[in-house]
């Protein structure tokens, strides 16, 4: 049927181009796997798409630390400071 549109990956509204057949995928649309069309993956995009997520893991990782640290020096404080109200 011809007019059919299909939601894009970025989430916009895209004409369909399979000829109507709301059926099967759309020609040219990235599979989540990085395939593309016939199932060929990028070595490319993949060691980029790996050395992107290395980089995400890392930066969250430093910020965790960096909060963990904050809490336990406010712990170290509030324990000296219970400890002298105490005494």
């Amino acid at each position: 049927m011809q007019g059919e549109f299909y939601l894009g990956a970025a989430g916009g509204v895209m004409p369909s181009t399979n000829g109507g057949s709301s059926s099967e995928g759309v020609a040219g649309d990235d599979a989540v796997d990085g395939t593309q069309g016939g199932g060929v993956i990028d070595p490319v995009r993949t060691q980029q798409a790996i050395e992107h997520l290395q980089q995400k893991i890392h930066k969250t990782m430093a910020l965790i630390k960096e909060e963990q640290n904050l809490k336990e020096g406010e712990q170290l404080r509030w324990g000296r400071t219970s400890r002298k109200v105490s005494s």
